[in-house]
């Protein structure tokens, strides 16, 4: 599981991402492959506190061993694992969570083998 947390806009957050899944999966492998995937990363969130009601917005990347990446939002499989606490819309663009109400919120996303989390406070009024 990979959490990523950061005020880097979705871009440059996952070139960061993709740079240190690169070198830990040909460090790891040894891999001569120039691409192929090596991890999933959430783009567009600080994992801050989120407030009653408010929204945000989440990205997925499939990263490369090349260090390059795909935005592979539409595909991704979005899962809240407190459906109460917050909700997730996966859209076309973007994955929105929603928050509804006090508590403590996983939101995963899953593409093809690949999950990655953000783990999420949703605070009382």
């Amino acid at each position: 599981m990979i959490v990523i947390t950061s005020t880097l806009g979705p871009r440059a957050l996952a070139r960061r991402v993709a740079a240190a899944l690169v070198l830990a999966a040909l460090a790891f492998a040894g891999c001569a492959d120039p691409r192929h995937p090596v991890g999933l990363a959430i783009t567009g969130s600080d994992a801050a506190p989120l407030t009653y009601t408010q929204r945000l917005w989440l990205g997925a990347w499939e990263v490369y061993s090349d260090g390059t990446y795909t935005d592979v939002t539409a595909a991704t499989e979005w899962v809240s694992s407190d459906p109460t606490v917050a909700t997730v819309a996966n859209r076309s663009y973007d994955a929105e969570v929603t928050a509804l109400q006090p508590g403590l919120v996983v939101v995963t996303a899953t593409y093809r083998e690949f999950s990655s989390s953000v783990h999420f406070t949703v605070p009382p009024p």
